[in-house]
Order: structure tokens, then sequence, then C-alpha cells
């Protein structure tokens, strides 16, 4: 069936009409036409404004999809346990569980009272410092301090027949007790000790008598030390303090052997560095009062100690003096010692 052709003249005519026909009257919507995006059309000059000049599709300016912003899903928002306490810093987890110092005292002269009153001559003390986690992420621990002393050979103290190499187990000092660094640099201590005598050998003298009691303590760190507890870089021998406490129950032992009521003290160990962290001074010194807080016993272990080895920092010389003087009586000891330490 054949189709009848309508001349172009005609299309451009009836569309004009309409053109003109939508600007006399905006009701009326206007009709799109299937025509190829290429095909331009001008309309007609009249009295109603022109209409916009044709835009082709390269006029429009290309937009890079790198510059299209991307949706990003949102996680899910995990509710907080307020009961749960937070979780303890990484370091704090990867420290040391344990730490302390272990070790020997020797002494050139030297006179100790032991806790039933006896004077004697030691010859060497071990020393061990011990501490413990209890409760990491609250800073709670658990720290002892004990020293085995042993007696010089002498007559009616050791066996002859071991010669003048001979040693008596004459004394065992031991303290136990926790601390908590409840802020900042400070730190609350509570502990119990007991100071008691041990089998001398063939000695007349029976290895009986003790001193024991409670303490409270009040710790004030200086520097910047006490701040890596918890931590691998913690040096508990270079960690200086100044200390206030009080000794509630029981008895200690003056110069003389005789028993008193402790009450109020006061302690500070401080260090000084002499060439770097190799080699420094140190003083450690306690006044310990009366239950009249009237002073009685003032100790003191002052000198200087070096790490020689680079590769074992751990490793401590120490060369000092002890200083023992009572107040009350007027009485004062002193003595030379050397130590060799180990931190760990």
């Amino acid at each position: 069936m054949a189709h009848a052709r309508r001349p172009k003249g005609a299309s451009l005519i009836l569309l004009g009409f309409l053109c003109l026909g939508g600007c006399g009257h905006p009701q009326v919507a206007s009709l799109s036409s299937p025509a190829a995006p290429t095909t331009k059309i001008a309309a007609p000059e009249s009295d109603c404004a022109q209409l916009p000049p044709t835009v082709e599709a390269d006029d429009f300016p290309t937009v890079p999809l790198a510059s299209t912003p991307e949706l990003v899903r949102a996680e899910p928002i995990t509710p907080v346990d307020e009961s749960c306490p937070p979780a303890p810093l990484a370091a704090e987890r990867t420290g040391p569980a344990a730490w302390g110092i272990v070790g020997l005292r020797t002494f050139a002269f030297d006179q100790q009272v032991a806790p039933n009153g006896l004077e004697y001559k030691p010859l060497f003390a071990l020393d061990m410092n011990f501490n413990l986690w209890l409760c990491r992420s609250q800073r709670v621990y658990l720290f002892s301090d004990s020293t085995f002393w042993g007696q010089r050979a002498a007559p009616g103290i050791t066996n002859p027949r071991q010669g003048q190499f001979d040693f008596s187990k004459r004394e065992f000092d031991f303290a136990l007790g926790t601390a908590w660094n409840y802020y900042g640099s400070l730190e609350a201590r509570v502990f119990a000790y007991s100071y008691n005598n041990l089998n001398r050998g063939t000695s007349l003298s029976a290895p009986s008598g003790y001193a024991d009691g409670v303490g409270l303590e009040n710790r004030y760190y200086l520097g910047s030390t006490y701040a890596d507890l918890g931590t691998a870089a913690f040096d508990v021998a270079r960690a200086s303090f100044l200390s206030a406490g009080i000794y509630p129950t029981k008895d200690l032992v003056d110069a003389e052997g005789n028993d008193f009521k402790p009450g109020p003290f006061v302690r500070a160990y401080l260090t000084l560095d002499l060439c770097g962290p190799a080699c420094y001074l140190y003083s450690d010194t306690q006044l310990i009062a009366r239950r009249s807080c009237t002073p009685q016993l003032l100790k003191g272990d002052l000198g200087v100690a070096v790490r020689p080895l680079a590769s074992s920092p751990q490793l401590e010389f120490r060369l000092g003096s002890n200083l023992l003087y009572d107040q009350h009586n007027g009485e004062l000891e002193t003595g030379l010692t050397g130590q060799v330490r180990f931190l760990y």
C-alpha cells in the first residue's frame, strides 16, 4: 500500500503555528518531537520572547568519573558497656608482670643490732625487692622486701673447725604489703614487717626474739621515672621519692638494743646523675619517731652507683656508707659497704 509523502514545507509551517500558540497561552504544554537531536529549529520572529538557542551535546563540560563522590557504607554503632572498665594501654599490656632487685652486700666494718637487742658484726646480706601486679588496670601491685644477714665467724658463734671463712646465719628481715598508684605520682602503701633472729650455731644466746608490726606510708615520686611504672622501661633503682607514714602497732629496736613503740616516720630516696644514667649518687634516709612524736632513729645509706656495661644496664655496683644515729641515746654508728645488684 502506497503512503503519501508530506512536503517538508508543510511540517515547518505547522510547527511554527504551534509555537505561536504556546507563546500566547502558557497553559498549553509543549510537545516533544521525536526528531534527531542534531536537528536545529529556529523559531519565527514574533512579539513573544525568543526560544533559547539550541544547545548541542558537545557544549556540555566533561566531568571526570573520579570526581564523583563515592557512597560510604556507615558502620553499625556498638553500644558502650559502662560496667566494663577500659582496656589498659598497649604499653601496660606488654609490660612485665614482675620486677625488682636482687643484690649482695658485704661489710668492711659495721655494727648491726639484732631484733633481740644483741649487737653483732655482719659479714654479708642478701637483699631482694620483689613486685608483682595484682590489678594492672587499677595500678595496684604487691611488694616485698627481704634481707638475709650472715654473721662473721667468732668463738662461740660458729664451729671453729670450719675456719675463718665460716659464717653464721643471723637474722632474716621481711616486709610484705600492697601499693596503689591512686593519682599521678602519688602512691599509698600498707605493709606488715617482721625482723627475726635465726639459729647462730653454737652460740649460748638463744635465737629468740623478734620485732614485728604494721606500717602505713604515702609516697610522692619525683621526676619522670615513675611514669614508666608497668613498662619495661621502668627503673626501680632510679625512682626517687619522698614519703611519710606511721607505725601504728608493735615494737622496734633502737641502737642500744632497747625496744620502743614507733610512731610517725619520714623517708627520702634521692638520686643524682654524675656521668649520665650509668653513674649516679644515691641517698636513702629515714627518720623514725616514737609514738609520742619524739625523734628516735635516723637511718642513712649514702654512696655512688655505677653500671659499667652498656650491654647489661641491669647490672649495678654500689659503694656506700651506712649510718645509724639514736637521737634518744646520742649514739652514732657507721659502716662501709659494697654491693652488686641485678635489676629485673
